[in-house]
């Protein structure tokens, strides 16, 4: 059972937020994760939502200077799972620019805790540099319902295991519901307009997709 403090950390990132056709993209966000098991950081990915759609947590519950990192389930958002794993004990799938995350994908899609390394296992463990996961989650818009289908995103995650430092770059999603999205898939400059995006997070709850 993993515990998070609700007064640790409170982050509030303002993004510029970016769309064109389909995609939208918030960038400038380069926040780092504490190395620490009472600290987390959570966005609200369609800014949607009163509570995160999906933290980033250290939990640090086997090596106390290493990150045993798992991406945390919030209302219905899942995560690509390296091939095999099951539900709420799997390994987050590492991505890099151009893998496609789509409602097809050979991988398992699943909610629950979801690590990017633990006990030192996982595709992310003794990586060093960028790379994506993959994310799906169900849209709450004036627009979109879940009854539509789910929305694809990619998140940037710049990772040292060597330095335990990981950090949350930049993200995107495609608000057409089960079309998927490229890895790094950003809108074309020249539709580029500014907004914002608040992300706070406060607490966890684990739900599978339903």
């Amino acid at each position: 059972m993993f515990k998070t403090s609700l007064s640790a950390l409170a982050l509030s990132l303002l993004a510029a937020s970016t769309s064109c056709g389909a995609i939208v993209y918030v960038g400038g966000i380069n926040v780092t994760i504490p190395v620490s098991s009472t600290q987390y950081l959570a966005i609200d990915l369609d800014g949607n939502r009163s509570t995160p759609r999906v933290a980033f947590v250290d939990v640090n519950t086997v090596e106390i200077n290493d990150y045993d990192l798992f991406i945390g389930n919030i209302g219905g958002e899942s995560v690509e799972f390296s091939s095999g794993a099951t539900f709420g004990d799997g390994y987050v799938r590492r991505l890099n620019s151009g893998d496609a995350i789509t409602p097809y994908s050979p991988t398992t899609y699943a909610g629950g805790n979801s690590y990017l390394e633990f006990e030192d296992a996982g595709e992310w463990h003794n990586f060093t540099g960028t790379a994506f996961a993959g994310l799906v989650f169900d849209p709450v818009s004036p627009n979109v319902s879940p009854e539509d289908g789910l929305l694809h995103a990619w998140v940037r995650i710049a990772y040292d295991d060597t330095n335990n430092t990981v950090t949350l770059v930049d993200f995107a999603y495609e608000d057409t519901p089960n079309a998927g999205i490229i890895a790094g898939a950003v809108p074309e400059p020249s539709a580029v307009g500014l907004a914002g995006l608040g992300a706070l997070a406060m607490a966890f709850r684990r739900q599978r997709r339903a």
